[in-house]
């Protein structure tokens, strides 16, 4: 894992290489309350062929990550649910704009997953469709 500014986009852009699987960020940073370029961070990873994944915990009723470019957003549920620690949940949005399958940066995705029997992911969700039902 590497660290970047979010004051500076271009610190993201040089923190990438091969290994890269994702950009991650949170839309308003905790505790420095920072705003996150969610725009800039998608093109700098579309240009990359890496996902931008955002926490939008603190502001789900006023921004849309997906809608500004990002690949993946998440929420810590705890904190509608409960407010505190003794509930845990969290939710994990996908918009649907990267393609996981043959990407050469997700190998555990693409190829055979020993830890799991040698199941191919890719493979075994085809036929899953954006609702998460399987097709009769």
């Amino acid at each position: 894992m590497r660290t970047a500014d979010p004051r500076r986009p271009e610190t993201f852009e040089r923190a990438i290489d091969d290994r890269t699987i994702c950009l991650f960020g949170e839309v308003i940073s905790n505790p420095c309350l920072i705003p996150l370029p969610v725009k800039q961070l998608a093109e700098i990873g579309r240009r990359y062929g890496v996902p931008l994944v955002v926490d939008n915990t603190t502001t789900p009723l006023i921004c849309r990550p997906s809608d500004l470019g990002a690949a993946v957003t998440t929420y810590a549920a705890t904190k509608y649910i409960s407010g505190h620690g003794t509930t845990l949940g969290g939710l994990i949005v996908d918009s649907g704009k990267v393609s996981y399958r043959g990407a050469s940066r997700f190998p555990l995705f693409n190829g055979p997953d020993e830890a799991h029997g040698g199941i191919v992911w890719h493979n075994a969700v085809r036929d899953v469709d954006v609702l998460g039902s399987v097709p009769k």
